[in-house]
């Protein structure tokens, strides 16, 4: 094993939250460059400590990729690095995005988003279950068809 990249839990938070404020700024692509170089690092030395294994940091998702949709309000969800590559997720709506990068689990993530707002927004309320009905109340309070 390497020698550690950050010395302790403290060091490796400040790094994370470094990387969320860039995100948060808008400085997307200087989030996602430092967000992968720092998780090449922790791959390439850390293999055998548990942070490398449940490497977590939040994001907003603040636009999407397709114009029937706009956002009315920013929506949190959680980046996840594990030995199979790195999840998206928005845990209130149970919608996942995977990827090799920090970059691709985003971007699937906006397009699961959009599936399961293409799947349910519409649909009549007594025609959903429990689960599907909340999801829709979520849906319709962060976004809204633009046509």
């Amino acid at each position: 094993m390497g020698k550690p990249i950050f010395s302790d839990q403290e060091s490796f938070s400040l790094a994370v939250y470094s990387m969320q404020n860039a995100f948060c700024d808008g400085a997307v692509t200087g989030f996602y460059l430092g967000a992968n170089y720092m998780i090449d690092l922790i791959r390439q030395n850390m293999q055998n400590t548990t942070m490398c294994q449940d490497f977590i940091a939040p994001g907003t998702i603040r636009d999407l990729p397709d114009e029937d949709y706009q956002l009315n309000e920013n929506v949190p969800f959680v980046f996840e690095y594990s030995e199979e590559g790195i999840l998206a997720s928005i845990p209130e709506l149970q919608i996942f995005g995977e990827g090799d990068t920090l970059e691709e689990a985003y971007k699937n993530l906006q397009l699961e988003l959009l599936d399961i707002a293409d799947d349910i927004y519409d649909v009549p309320d007594s025609d959903l279950g429990e689960n599907p009905l909340s999801w829709k109340k979520i849906l319709h309070r962060i976004l809204r068809k633009s046509k």
